[in-house]
């Protein structure tokens, strides 16, 4: 048995989505669990290397996920129901969205819902994970003349869509009929789901959907679970050493172990992703899907020695990529 825990407390910002894991008859604390098999893994050290994997202990890949996920679980982790689907197809039918439509999903992580759910907190200590709507773009635009129906998700938005991309996306983030079941339904109805390091990234992984994540910050809290992904990181320039910091730094450094809320981030630049990186990431996810997905043994050879940077224990799902086309750009940052 495969284990991944995560520990946490409270209540998500989704009330339908607290339903899901009430059904599923969750304990809304994981930490006695997780301490004894940590304790367990300390003692025999082959368990840790070989049947338990777990994440360290400092790693929340969202705060509202409580588990442990079997990597065996062939089926989503959640089911709607036969009478929630139909509501939400009806609810995308009158939105002009049928069965049959292909829905491309994207969202970008920025401060602005954190600023209206708590405003008397400072919150920016998260913007490492903040990245611009205006990137995304290009993507959301190849895919629909390749006709897909692109989405931009989320509640509160700093940068909202222009009125010229409105006509040509759907803009769920202003839209009447959004709500907390239509959360979860549009990432149910996902043929792919582009996002970064984001809570909304959630919903897609569970019901096994193909996620994109892209401006990814923090490698050695990538998410480990998900049931089929295509990822590429920010680049990280460190202004004392003058250059880019490789994987192997970036895997080992403290701040992006266990990010602490007073670093100074100054000493960084993080570059974001570029339109085109990020729409190639999504084309390979594509091709990936409709099995038309060809790569040579020297972009095997790189993903192979990429995974191989990360601890023993970190269990890598066998349908996580790192996007080939970013690595080969950047294949200088396999420098151990």
């Amino acid at each position: 048995m495969i284990i991944f825990l995560v520990p946490t407390t409270g209540q998500s910002a989704n009330k339908f989505w607290d339903g899901l894991f009430k059904k599923k008859n969750f304990s809304t604390d994981m930490y006695i669990l997780y301490y004894y098999i940590e304790k367990m893994c300390k003692l025999f050290p082959k368990l840790s290397s070989g049947l338990i994997f777990q994440l360290p202990r400092n790693v929340f890949y969202d705060p509202k996920i409580i588990s442990p996920i079997l990597e065996q679980e062939r089926d989503p982790f959640f089911k709607l129901t036969p009478q929630q689907i139909k509501m939400g197809d009806q609810l995308l039918l009158q939105q002009g969205i049928t069965k049959e439509d292909k829905l491309f999903c994207f969202h970008n992580r920025d401060s602005a819902y954190l600023k209206m759910a708590n405003p008397t907190q400072d919150w920016s200590h998260h913007d490492y994970r903040d990245s611009s709507i205006k990137n995304y773009i290009k993507a959301a635009e190849v895919f629909r003349t390749k006709g897909f129906k692109p989405i931009r998700l989320g509640k509160i938005v700093e940068t909202p869509l222009t009125s010229e991309e409105k006509k040509r996306f759907i803009d769920y983030t202003d839209a009447h009929w959004q709500s907390d079941f239509m959360d979860i339904y549009l990432s149910y109805r996902s043929k792919i789901f582009l996002c970064s390091d984001t809570g909304i990234s959630v919903f897609p992984e569970f019901f096994h959907k193909p996620v994109v994540y892209v401006n990814w910050t923090l490698l050695p809290r990538l998410t480990n679970w998900v049931h089929y992904a295509v990822f590429i990181p920010k680049k990280i320039y460190s202004k004392k050493l003058n250059r880019l910091l490789t994987f192997k730094e970036l895997l080992e450094h403290p701040q992006f172990i266990s990010p602490q809320p007073n670093f100074d981030w100054s000493q960084f630049n993080l570059i974001e992703n570029s339109e085109d990186e990020i729409l190639a990431a999504c084309l390979e996810m594509e091709s990936r899907l409709d099995g038309s997905w060809q790569e040579n043994p020297e972009d095997i050879a790189l993903q192979v020695a990429f995974w191989n940077l990360y601890p023993k224990n970190f269990l890598r799902p066998k349908k996580v990529f790192i996007g080939r086309d970013f690595l080969r750009e950047h294949k200088e940052l396999l420098t151990v």
